[in-house]
């Protein structure tokens, strides 16, 4: 009995880490579907760009791999051109590990960027104050 307790924990830890992942490559996939990025006025890709960031770091909080995420989302937007693929991962994965040397990834900055507004805290707030002062 213990030991079937323990394979339905265990395969339910699985199934629920299966529909993370399935989450937050949904969230990306909506952030990088390319019928909708030439709708973009002048600068329209900076808050996707924080909200792609957003859902790179929550996916990695869960435990997810954030390259198959990304390659998960893609392939639900219909991006197969290998070429394409390889560029916009390589530049969301750049994005994503930017955020923390700047201090982007604490609570507060996630909460902006979640919602496509720029993280005013970490290392970019205290910069501003020193040159202010």
């Amino acid at each position: 009995m213990t030991h079937l307790v323990s394979l339905l924990l265990l395969f339910g830890l699985s199934v629920a880490g299966i529909g993370s992942q399935q989450e937050h490559a949904e969230g990306i996939a909506s952030l990088i579907e390319p019928a909708k990025l030439p709708t973009l006025k002048t600068r329209g890709a900076i808050p996707r760009i924080h909200k792609l960031v957003y859902q790179i770091e929550m996916a990695r909080r869960d435990r997810q791999n954030s390259t198959t995420v990304i390659n998960q989302a893609m392939n639900l937007v219909g991006i197969v051109n290998q070429s394409q693929a390889q560029l916009i991962r390589a530049e969301l994965l750049r994005n994503h590990t930017i955020a923390p040397r700047l201090g982007c990834l604490d609570a507060p900055g996630l909460e902006e960027m979640k919602h496509g507004k720029s993280p005013t805290g970490g290392l970019l707030a205290r910069a501003s104050a020193l040159l202010n002062q």
